[in-house]
């Protein structure tokens, strides 16, 4: 089972490490605002506003305001401002909607009125086709185009684009409930995640308020979201769902009435909803409260006598912690999170007429380190 347990822990690292590496990069070059010239392999982070550069085996990172412009794949980019945002962008459409590559696979189309969105030219499903209904939602006969298209590469945004800037605009307005719904449903943020993490399991027996510790490691999986329902709140507040499993070996307890050793394996399906401070910052500080269930098998003996049972719990959970973003646009966060005192009822019988009492207290806390992608 160890063994088993180590090769899950191995391929979960691999993966971690393995996702933070993965960058498209490009050969071209940077002209700074002193007008020097960096060439090597680069890749453009929008979402972090910055430029990353390989050149003599060295990783050279930029912002977007010590960048004049960017070269690669023989296209332009040059420093472009949305609503307080800014990008390195080139232009490919101009019109009443401009279209503009900020990234490998990644577009910006912005309106006169000053309304702009991202498409991922790599998903073109019906997120990136609701966002293009939304931006143009002034032309009618543009709709048909969006749906049939049999996806969202480059050459098929700019048909798109200059469709639309031909159009006879005012064929037909989509009603305001339409809108509101298009807009929820395009703009919900999502992040997955894995974790690794040491938690102190606190034990005491019946109503003994003695306590000895056994610890375990742990690992999960989940995913957090932060909805466009909830407004200004999206990026502060995030709901989570997440699965783990923890384990540990056998431990001896002198603070039982009896002698008593166990070891115990737990599952836990934990909701959670997250309050980040900071949402635009590198770091962010946040606090939360989960609810769930657990399910652990207790494993050992008692003066002897062994047992292996199967025990649940409902629970709940404060934690805080504190995310960091990288320039990739991917985070990790330290977690701490306490759940509080629990009991089982562990008794089992030993032949026909006798029973073995055992109840066991369990408070508990834990440490993790998450990544999300």
């Amino acid at each position: 089972m160890i063994k088993y347990q180590k090769n899950i822990l191995s391929i979960v690292l691999v993966f971690f490490a393995f996702t933070v590496n993965a960058q498209n990069f490009s050969k071209g070059s940077i002209t700074l605002n002193n007008n020097e010239v960096i060439n090597g392999k680069l890749s453009i982070l929008s979402d972090s506003q910055s430029a990353e550069i390989k050149k003599n085996n060295k990783t050279l990172n930029y912002s977007f305001n010590q960048i004049q412009s960017l070269t690669t794949n023989d296209r332009l980019f040059v420093k472009k401002t949305f609503d307080d945002n800014s990008f390195l962008a080139h232009e490919l459409v101009a019109g009443k909607a401009s279209l503009f590559q900020i990234e490998k696979n990644r577009y910006l189309i912005s309106k006169e009125d000053g309304v702009f969105k991202m498409i991922d030219s790599k998903n073109g499903g019906y997120i990136e086709r609701g966002l293009l209904n939304v931006l143009f939602e002034d032309c009618n006969s543009i709709r048909e185009s969006i749906k049939k298209a049999p996806s969202l590469s480059e050459s098929a945004l700019i048909d798109l684009v200059n469709s639309y800037n031909t159009c006879s605009y005012g064929e037909f307005s989509p009603s305001e409930k339409e809108l509101n719904k298009a807009n929820t449903f395009n703009t919900d943020e999502y992040k997955f995640f894995i974790g690794a993490g040491i938690g102190i399991r606190s034990v005491s027996f019946f109503d003994n308020n003695s306590t000895e510790n056994l610890n375990q490691f742990g690992f999960k999986i989940g995913v957090a979201t932060t909805p466009s329902f909830i407004g200004k709140l999206q990026g502060n507040l995030y709901f989570n769902m997440e699965a783990s499993y923890h384990f540990g070996s056998e431990t001896d307890f002198t603070n039982s009435i009896s002698p008593t050793s166990f070891s115990v394996n737990t599952f836990r399906l934990v909701f959670s909803s997250d309050y980040y401070f900071n949402k635009k910052g590198a770091l962010k500080p946040f606090i939360g409260v989960g609810i769930g269930l657990t399910a652990e098998n207790f494993e050992g003996n008692v003066s002897g006598n062994e047992f292996d049972i199967n025990s649940g719990n409902p629970i709940w959970m404060p934690k805080a912690g504190l995310m960091y973003t990288f320039k990739n646009g991917k985070d990790i966060s330290l977690t701490f999170n306490y759940i509080p005192e629990y009991d089982n009822d562990l008794s089992f019988p030993i032949g026909e007429d006798e029973v073995i009492p055992l109840k066991v207290n369990s408070s508990y806390i834990n440490f993790g380190l998450n990544y999300y992608f």
